[in-house]
C-alpha cells in the first residue's frame, strides 16, 4: 500500500486474522468471530459465504474451498428442512453448526431470522458458483457444486408464487435488513433466488443437463420493485423510507451483478446511505465503496467509504475488528472480509466471469497505490499492481489470461505485462450542487489537508475521523478531530440535516434512534398485516475491548478497561512485515 501505511498495516492484519481462522484441507467454515472467540457460539451464518468467502477465493481457493466443503456435507439436512417446511429442494438454515440443522436459539417470537431469513440460500449458491467460476474445475462441480445449486434453485422455485399478474412473488422473508422482517418481495432475496435459477442453469448447460424449464421463467418473472419517482428499489413492498440496518439494496450491485442502469444503481446508494443505522456493522460503507467504485461517480466519496469502514471499528494494538462501533462479536471475520474486499473486488474492479477475469480500476488521491499479489483463476498465478496514473497486470504462471477490460478483451502472457489506465474520480468535475461537488468544497474549506483529521461528507452522511498518525499518537478513531468535530466511533455521527438532541454533543453519544433525519421514520416500518413491533435478538452477544488510551488490562469474561497513563508515540501501530497479501510496499 503505498502512502498509507496505516491502512497498509491495517489490511495486513486482518488478512492475517482471516487466514488464520482456518485451513486448507478441511470440510469446515468460519464463524463471524473465527477462531479468536466464542461470539455466536462459533455458529455459521451467511456471514461466511457473502462477506469472508471472497476475500479466501482470490488468492486462496484452496481455503475457500472448505466453506462450500461444509454446505455440501450438510445438504442432506437442507433437503430435510426443505421438505419439513413445505418446500422442495433444499433450505439452509440462518444459523448452522455440527449436524447442518437450524441452531437459532428459541423463541421465535423474538429470534425469527430462522423462520425468515432465507436469502442464505441464495448465498450459498453464489459462492459455489463463485468458486467455479474461478477454478473451472468440471469434476467439483459435478460432483460438489451442482448439487447444491440444483437444491438450492429448486427450493427458490417451489418458494415464488405466481400472482394474478403474472409475476412471481416471494412472501414473508427477511432481508439483511433484520430491522424489517417478515415482508414481502424482500428486494434482495428476490435478486438472490433470480441469480441462483440463473446460475443453475448455467452450471446445468456446463454439465450437459437440461435445467428445469421453469428455473429460467421463474427467474425473468421475479419482481424487482423500482420507484421511477425516486430513482432507487424500494427495499421490499410497503417499505416506508425508515432506517436500514445495515446493507440490502446496495449489494444488488455488488456482490449479485444485478443488471440495472448506473444512474438507478447510483440512486440506490445515494437514497441508502443517509438512511443505514450508523449502529450497524461495517460492512455497508464496503459495500458503498465497492459499488462507488463501480460507477466511477465523480468525487471523494470512494475514501471516505474506506475511512468509515474501518477506521471506528479499529481495536489496538493488535488491529482487530469489532462488530459496531461500540462493541458486538470480536475479533469480527465478517467486517473483516468486506474489509478486504475493498482492495480486492473495489479498487480493482475485479470479477470473475465465465472465461475472463474483469478489471476496472480506480484510485484516489489518498492512497499512492495497491499491489494485489498472488490472484488466481483457472491455474493462472498474477499480479494487479493500481498505480495513480496506469495499472499494470502481471502474469506470474499459467496460460495466456484473458482480461476483460472498458476497452475490451486483452489477454496477459508471461513477460509481457498489460497496462491499463486507471480511473481517478477524485479529479473529474462534478456537477455544481451536487453532493459530490457540495463534499469537496467541505473539504476545501479549513481542513488541515490530507489525512484523517478533518470533517468529510459522503453521500449526506459525515463525519471527521481521527487520525492515527506519528504526528498525533495519542489519536484514536473515535476521538474528535483538532477542530471539535464529533468523529465516527463513540461520538454522534451526524448525518446531513438530521435532528440532533440537546443531549447529543461533540464527544458524546445519541441513544440509539434518536439521531435521525426527519423524513426517516424512526422505528421498523412492517408492511400491513406483517407482525408487530416485537423485541429483537441483536447480534452483538459479546463486548468488545474499549479503544485504548494507553496499555489495556483484559480480565476474563469482561470488558477491556481503559488505563489512562498516555501511550507512546507509536506503541500502538505495529506493522506486520512479510506477510504475501493484497498489499505490498513500493
Amino acid at each position: 500500500m503505498r502512502g498509507n501505511s496505516t491502512l497498509a498495516t491495517d489490511v495486513n492484519a486482518g488478512q492475517f486474522y482471516l487466514w488464520s481462522s482456518t485451513r486448507a484441507g478441511v470440510d469446515w467454515s468460519v464463524s463471524p468471530a473465527g477462531l479468536s472467540s466464542n461470539g455466536y457460539d462459533g455458529h455459521i451464518f451467511w456471514d461466511a459465504e457473502t462477506w469472508m468467502y471472497p476475500s479466501l477465493l482470490a488468492q486462496h481457493p484452496d481455503l475457500a474451498a472448505g466453506m462450500d466443503a461444509y454446505r455440501f456435507q450438510r445438504l442432506t439436512e437442507a433437503e430435510q428442512h426443505a421438505t419439513a417446511t413445505g418446500y422442495t429442494g433444499a433450505r439452509f438454515p440462518w444459523e448452522s453448526a455440527l449436524d447442518g440443522t437450524e441452531q437459532i436459539p428459541p423463541p421465535t417470537s423474538i429470534n425469527s431470522e430462522g423462520l425468515y431469513e432465507q436469502h442464505i440460500t441464495a448465498d450459498i449458491a453464489l459462492a459455489q458458483w463463485r468458486y467455479y467460476l474461478l477454478t473451472a474445475d468440471k469434476t467439483w462441480l459435478q460432483q460438489q457444486g451442482w448439487p447444491v445449486l440444483s437444491g438450492a434453485a429448486a427450493f427458490w422455485a417451489s418458494r415464488a408464487t405466481l400472482g394474478s399478474d403474472g409475476k412471481y412473488n416471494i412472501n414473508g422473508v427477511t432481508g439483511p435488513d433484520e430491522e424489517n422482517p417478515n415482508v414481502n418481495d424482500e428486494v434482495y432475496t428476490n435478486v438472490g433466488a433470480m441469480r441462483t435459477l440463473q446460475a443453475a442453469v448455467q452450471a446445468a448447460h456446463v454439465l450437459g443437463i437440461a435445467p428445469p424449464a421453469a428455473w429460467s421463467t421463474i427467474a425473468a418473472g421475479l419482481v424487482v420493485p423500482v420507484d421511477t419517482a425516486l430513482g432507487m428499489h424500494p427495499e421490499f413492498s410497503g417499505y416506508g423510507n425508515q432506517l436500514v440496518k445495515q446493507a440490502d439494496v446496495t449489494l444488488l450491485q455488488y456482490p449479485w451483478g444485478y443488471s440495472t442502469s448506473p444512474k438507478l444503481a447510483l440512486g440506490d446508494i445515494n437514497f441508502y446511505v443517509p438512511r443505514t443505522d450508523p449502529g450497524g456493522p461495517s460492512m455497508s460503507d464496503a459495500v458503498n465503496l465497492i459499488d462507488n467504485a463501480a460507477l466511477n461517480t465523480p468525487g471523494c466519496a470512494s475514501y471516505v467509504y474506506t475511512e468509515r469502514s474501518f477506521e471506528p471499528f479499529i481495536r489496538d494494538v493488535f488491529h482487530q475488528f469489532s462488530e459496531t462501533r461500540t462493541g458486538g462479536a470480536f475479533t469480527f471475520m465478517t467486517g473483516i472480509g468486506g474489509f478486504l474486499q475493498e482492495f480486492l473486488h473495489g479498487y480493482s474492479g475485479m470479477r470473475w466471469e465465465a472465461n475472463s477475469v474483469q478489471l476496472n480500476p480506480s484510485l484516489n488521491g489518498e492512497i499512492g497505490g495497491i499491489v494485489l499479489h498472488d490472484l488466481q483463476w483457472r491455474g493462472r498465478t498474477f499480479t494487479v499492481a493500481i498505480g495513480q496514473q496506469r495499472t499494470t497486470v502481471t502474469l506470474q504462471s499459467g496460460a495466456p489470461l484473458p482480461i476483460h477490460t472498458p476497452a475490451g478483451l486483452r489477454r496477459v502472457v508471461r513477460g509481457r505485462p498489460l497496462a491499463l489506465t486507471t480511473h481517478r474520480p477524485d479529479l473529474r468535475l462534478e456537477r455544481p450542487g451536487s453532493l459530490q461537488s457540495r463534499h469537496r468544497e467541505q473539504l476545501a474549506a479549513g481542513s488541515p489537508g490530507a489525512g484523517r483529521g478533518r470533517r468529510q461528507l459522503g453521500h449526506g452522511l459525515g463525519a471527521g475521523v481521527g487520525p492515527r498518525h506519528a504526528d498525533r499518537p495519542d489519536r484514536r478513531p473515535g476521538d474528535p478531530d483538532p477542530h471539535g468535530h464529533a468523529a465516527v466511533g463513540t461520538p454522534v455521527a451526524a448525518l446531513a440535516g438530521a435532528e440532533r438532541p440537546a443531549a447529543a454533543v461533540a464527544g458524546g453519544r445519541a441513544p440509539a434512534g434518536e439521531l435521525r433525519r426527519p423524513d426517516i421514520e424512526q422505528r421498523p416500518h412492517l408492511a400491513p398485516g406483517r407482525g408487530r413491533d416485537r423485541p429483537r435478538r441483536t447480534r452483538a452477544r459479546h463486548p468488545a475491548p474499549a479503544r485504548r488510551a494507553g496499555a489495556v488490562r483484559q480480565d476474563q469474561g469482561h470488558r477491556a478497561e481503559r488505563d489512562e497513563a498516555p501511550a507512546a508515540a507509536g506503541a500502538d501501530r505495529h506493522r506486520l512485515r512479510g506477510v504475501s497479501g493484497i498489499v505490498g510496499g513500493a
